[in-house]
């Protein structure tokens, strides 16, 4: 099969890396960071305390700035690669529309989590692990690798989105190596949560996409 990189998922890729080159820029760093990144403490009224740079980019904009917010090198490479790899699978299938709705709601969902469980918390949550969840868990749905045996009285599609949910907070868990709560929040809860919200959607977009067929 012919691998061909879909509009959508090229453009959060391209998006990511550009903003990745200019945190290398002297000073600019920090007003990215700060600036597009998820800081629970804003959304309850506090962004004056964290200076002017935070005030750029206003609080409820922030969840879908700070995916394309990396700070790493190994960080936006893997992260990119996955999503392009993934996501012009999944946006094959769905549409750019559909992919835009993903990485939304794995947006969202992420930001909601730590701002709703970690209120106090003053770091800047960055990078894709939420919306990248979110296409991940997409990906799975639409492209199923085998049957699943059913569990108790569970249907087999709910006993396939709870292992799905299963595996994946144990890799996020396995990877992230959260070292206290706020941590634990933010590699592993957000990211599982992302990943509901992609799994539970993808059919939906699909249904949507064909509605008129």
């Amino acid at each position: 099969m012919q691998f061909r990189l879909k509009p959508a998922t090229g453009a959060f890729a391209a998006i990511s890396l550009l903003v990745y080159l200019l945190c290398q820029w002297p000073g600019f760093m920090d007003a990215i960071v700060v600036g597009g990144g998820v800081i629970p403490f804003r959304f309850y009224g506090a962004g004056d305390e964290l200076g002017g740079i935070a005030t750029v980019i206003p609080a409820w904009l922030t969840p879908m700035t700070a995916p394309f917010v990396h700070t790493g090198l190994i960080d936006v490479l893997m992260g990119t690669l996955l999503l392009v790899l993934l996501g012009s699978m999944v946006e094959k299938i769905l549409g750019w529309q559909g992919m835009l709705v993903l990485f939304a709601a794995g947006a969202i969902a992420g930001a909601l989590t730590n701002i709703i469980l970690t209120p106090d918390s003053m770091q800047a949550i960055t990078g894709s692990s939420n919306t990248n969840s979110a296409v991940f868990a997409a990906y799975f749905i639409l492209h199923p690798i085998a049957n699943t045996a059913q569990w108790g009285n569970l249907s087999a599609q709910q006993t396939k989105y709870i292992q799905l949910l299963l595996l994946w907070f144990i890799i996020c868990l396995a990877t992230g190596f959260p070292s206290d709560y706020v941590s634990l929040v933010q590699v592993v809860l957000a990211p599982v949560l992302s990943f509901a919200a992609g799994m539970f959607l993808a059919r939906s977009l699909l249904h949507w996409k064909h509605r008129n067929a």
